[in-house]
């Protein structure tokens, strides 16, 4: 007869080593998650990564450079090196109609938060995860009152100095600021008249110093003065402001956008994905970003835990929205009559006008 005691040891040991073996398959689990680096990401980090491995055990990998063509490549030659990527809205429908993502799993997501979330932030292949703008700033040791306009900012003579201004890898708001410093107005924005806007660029390039499509090199080269003016992601600013160095910006004519969470289709960690997407989109860990870095949330519960003076801080704020231009990203993602997307005639068009001026 087997002893009732050595049996319970027995199931005891096993059940301990099946606990531990477990805890050993998470602790050994990453994922890489690419996001836009500087203040933005170390927000991420704090009320996202950190979290997550705490309650999960899986160790976040941080990378920077989210890039469209890369997750291409990756998912063609069937090494995909990226498990959780930050795109543009844009980036992620063109993504999602070639069939490079893989479908989001909402089953991971608890009710509360799949509710909370508008219906335009869950896509098939994407989720969104934040709001944020672009907006015009300046040295104030330059230009005290600053431009109030992108025509403001267009303007040379008024407003004399070095600028920073975005590049074709920017995509949405290049060709819709250079068409607000136009006159175009926010509401007759859409179809872009790309014609009309690249002379508008052309008016801006002598005056350019840095064409980026990263904020943080804007963020930089405002902080050192390399540039007066930069068109830049509004989060960039508060960290600039905090640094004391002399830089005002304005929410005027800002324009909205949203960036979603994506995992690329051949992902060898996508279960691990879905989990970190899911513990993201929650409304504590959006309000905790949020609080953090001026981006607003997608998860509208998360308004219940942020201050009111930091809603005001927000672009969405009531008060900001009142001349912002909303992108719209289902635009850009669309194919003309050539059956090709208005981004990559976008990208066509850039080309061609960045050789004219060499």
């Amino acid at each position: 007869m087997i002893d009732g005691r050595f049996l319970g040891r027995v199931v005891g040991m096993l059940f301990a080593a099946t606990v531990i073996a477990l805890s050993a398959s998470a602790s050994a689990q990453q994922l890489v998650v690419v996001s836009w680096g500087g203040s933005y990401q170390e927000a991420q980090r704090k009320a996202y990564f950190e979290p997550f491995t705490k309650e999960t055990g899986i160790k976040i990998v941080e990378a920077t450079g989210p890039d469209a063509a890369k997750i291409k490549a990756m998912v063609a030659s069937g090494n995909v090196e990226w498990d959780v990527v930050d795109v543009n809205l844009a980036s992620a429908l063109v993504l999602g109609e070639q069939g490079l993502l893989t479908p989001i799993d909402y089953g991971k997501f608890d009710a509360q938060t799949r509710a909370a979330i508008p219906e335009e932030f869950r896509l098939p292949n994407a989720v969104g995860n934040e709001t944020w703008s672009v907006v015009m700033a300046y040295r104030k040791d330059r230009f005290p009152e600053g431009p109030k306009s992108w025509k403001d900012f267009w303007d040379a003579t008024k407003f004399p100095g070095k600028r920073a201004f975005l590049d074709s890898s920017f995509v949405a708001p290049v060709l819709e600021i250079a068409l607000l410093a136009d006159g175009v107005e926010p509401k007759n924005m859409y179809p872009v008249d790309m014609p009309r806007a690249f002379k508008s660029l052309s008016r801006l390039r002598p005056h350019v110093v840095k064409w980026t499509g990263s904020s943080s090199v804007m963020q930089q080269m405002l902080t050192d003065g390399e540039a007066d003016l930069v068109a830049i992601a509004n989060g960039r600013m508060e960290g600039i402001q905090k640094a004391g160095v002399p830089a005002g910006f304005t929410f005027n004519q800002q324009m909205i956008l949203s960036n979603y969470w994506l995992v690329p289709k051949g992902s060898k960690n996508a279960e691990a994905a879905m989990r970190f997407i899911a513990f993201v989109s929650r409304a504590e860990q959006q309000a905790a970003f949020a609080n953090l870095a001026p981006w607003g949330p997608t998860n509208r519960d998360a308004f219940k835990s942020i201050a009111a003076a930091r809603q005001a801080e927000l672009p969405t704020a009531p008060g900001n929205v009142a001349t912002a231009l909303m992108s719209n990203g289902q635009w850009w993602a669309a194919k003309g009559a050539d059956g090709k997307t208005n981004i990559e005639n976008y990208v066509k068009a850039w080309n061609s006008w960045w050789l004219e001026g060499k």
